[in-house]
C-alpha cells in the first residue's frame, strides 16, 4: 500500500518526457517543474474521470487547477460509506500525503490522532515493515492489530496509490493534465477487518507550471479528512 517520499524536481521538458518521468510515481508525484514545450490555447478545465464525479476544485498558486473526485452514483458523488465507531485513529506511515491527512484529521477536532511518525516508531519496535505492499494479507492484518493494541486506537487509516495517468496529446486544446488514484482504507480494531474503504481520484491541470507536490497533497489530504467526517456522520 504505502510508498516512500515522493518529492522530486523535474527539469522543463516536453509533455511526453515529463509524463514518462512521472509514470512510475504515486499521488505526490504530480510535481512542479514540468512545463509545456510550446504554448497552446487553454479552454475551461474539464475534470472528467470515468466513474467519478468532482467533489472539490482548487485553483493552485501556480495557476494550475486541482480537482478531487470520488465515485459517482446517479451523477452525484456517492455518499461516504459509514465509518466504524471510535474517536481514536492511527495513520499508517507513507509519504507527505499521509502526514497531511493526519494533520487535517486532527484539526477537525473529531479524532485523537496517532501520527504516521508515532506509528512508524511502533512498527520499528516490533520489527514490522512500514510498506504494506511488502506484507502478505495475513501480515497486514497482524500489523494493524499491533497498532490497535500499542497505540490504543479504534481505527487505523491507510492508503494505497494506484498510479498516474497523463494527457500526452500535444495538439489537444485542453491543457496538459495528470490523473492519480488511490484506495483509502479504515481498519476497525473492534472487528479486526477493513471496515471502511474509499477510492479517490486527483486530477491536476497545468497553469504556467504544474502545482507543487505539497499543494496537491494538501488538497487531497483535506478531502480525505472531509470524507472521513462525512462517513462518521453517516454511521
Amino acid at each position: 500500500m504505502a510508498g516512500g517520499a515522493l518529492t522530486f524536481g523535474i527539469p522543463a521538458v516536453g509533455f511526453r518526457q515529463c509524463s514518462k518521468a512521472l509514470g512510475a510515481l504515486g499521488m505526490a508525484a504530480l510535481v512542479s517543474g514540468c512545463v509545456a514545450a510550446a504554448a497552446v490555447p487553454m479552454l475551461a478545465a474539464s475534470f472528467a474521470v470515468s466513474g467519478f464525479t468532482t467533489y472539490k476544485f482548487v485553483q493552485s498558486a501556480s495557476g494550475g487547477e486541482i480537482a478531487i473526485a470520488f465515485p459517482e452514483q446517479g451523477g452525484k458523488v456517492t455518499p461516504a460509506p459509514p465509518l466504524p465507531e471510535g474517536q481514536r485513529a492511527a495513520i499508517w506511515p507513507g509519504d507527505e500525503f499521509n502526514v497531511l491527512f493526519a494533520e487535517a484529521l486532527s484539526n477537525t477536532g473529531g479524532f485523537d490522532v496517532t501520527s504516521p511518525g508515532q506509528v512508524s516508531s511502533i512498527l520499528q519496535d516490533e520489527n514490522i515493515a512500514t510498506s504494506l505492499s511488502s506484507l502478505t494479507s495475513t501480515e497486514q492484518a497482524d500489523a494493524f492489530a499491533v497498532i490497535c493494541d500499542r497505540a490504543d486506537v479504534d481505527i487505523v487509516f491507510a492508503s494505497n496509490k494506484l498510479g498516474v495517468e497523463s494527457n500526452q496529446n500535444f495538439f489537444s486544446l485542453s491543457r496538459a493534465d495528470m490523473t492519480s488514484r488511490a484506495d483509502l482504507y479504515g481498519y476497525s480494531c473492534a472487528s479486526g477487518t477493513i471496515a471502511w474503504r474509499e477510492q479517490m481520484a486527483v486530477v491536476v491541470k497545468m497553469g504556467s507550471s504544474m502545482p507543487s507536490s505539497g499543494e496537491i497533497n494538501k488538497v487531497a489530504a483535506d478531502a480525505w479528512a472531509e470524507r472521513v467526517m462525512e462517513a462518521r456522520a453517516n454511521a
